[in-house]
């Protein structure tokens, strides 16, 4: 690995902890953060480098996630970033740039919003993200289609990316709002896309993401390795990790698979 190889970090996705609370009972954070925090501490234990927190208002993705409002998500990132591991808000909420200075209140060290839900006021969204506080700034493409029927390209944010105006590109590999789905090829290729634009910039892939091979694509390596290969360098990953037993086991193999996709890379 060359020394301006950006560093692969694990960022495991809690949502399968909140989907187990919420097939019973609304969640709360006086009643349920607790059994949250309990999960988040193994992953520091097993090597998480970053908590990845998806912040879903009920409009832009039709369920809610923490709790039923973003006064509550607001305040389950600010409990949630105290507790070890850095933490990475995703936001898959309508109207970004309304939201944006609360939610960089909470000290988490990435925040990220869809290109799709800022529409016409990507710049206002961009630039109300204070980095001031170190926060990093992103924008998230999801696999979701304009209204001519075209799957949504980076290229959309181009200037952005090029011109350092963010820090991170998420690259939605399945559609935005539900765990458990498979992996997507034209997720590579927009990796791909990013990386040569800014061989800097923090790339980040979330769905699909695991350590073993997916009977169901036509890759011989797992999807760790291959978004390693197409440039990636942060992994958001949820349920290859939480059904295992050994998080710090399914964290480890994670990194493995992307640091030896990262390597293939380089030597192309």
């Amino acid at each position: 690995m060359t020394d301006d190889s950006p560093k692969i970090l694990i960022a495991p996705s809690i949502l399968p902890v909140l989907d187990r609370i919420t097939e019973r009972e609304v969640l709360s954070i006086d009643k349920h953060f607790d059994i949250v925090k309990e999960e988040v501490l193994r992953l520091k234990e097993g090597g998480a480098d970053l908590l990845h927190l998806d912040i879903m208002d009920g409009q832009y993705i039709t369920r809610q996630t923490f709790g039923n409002s973003l006064e509550e998500a607001v305040e389950w990132v600010s409990a949630l970033s105290g507790l070890g591991i850095p933490s990475d808000t995703h936001l898959m909420i309508n109207e970004p740039w309304n939201w944006v200075e609360k939610f960089c209140g909470t000290e988490t060290k990435y925040l990220t919003f869809h290109y799709e839900a800022a529409n016409n006021h990507l710049q206002n969204a961009v630039y109300a993200i204070n980095t001031s506080g170190g926060v990093k700034r992103g924008i998230a493409i999801d696999r979701s289609v304009e209204s001519d029927g075209c799957e949504i390209h980076p290229y959309v944010i181009d200037d952005y990316v090029k011109g350092n105006m963010i820090g991170m590109v998420l690259i939605m590999s399945v559609k935005a709002g539900a765990g458990g789905q498979t992996f997507r090829n034209i997720a590579l290729e927009h990796i791909d896309y990013v990386r040569q634009l800014n061989p800097g910039i923090d790339i980040q892939v979330d769905g699909g993401i695991g350590f073993k091979v997916d009977p169901r694509l036509s890759y011989s390596h797992p999807t760790a390795y291959e978004v390693g290969k197409a440039g990636a360098n942060i992994l958001v990953a949820g349920s290859s990790i939480f059904k295992e037993k050994d998080y710090g086991a399914a964290i480890s193999k994670i990194r493995e698979c992307a640091q030896q996709g990262q390597m293939a890379r380089q030597q192309r």
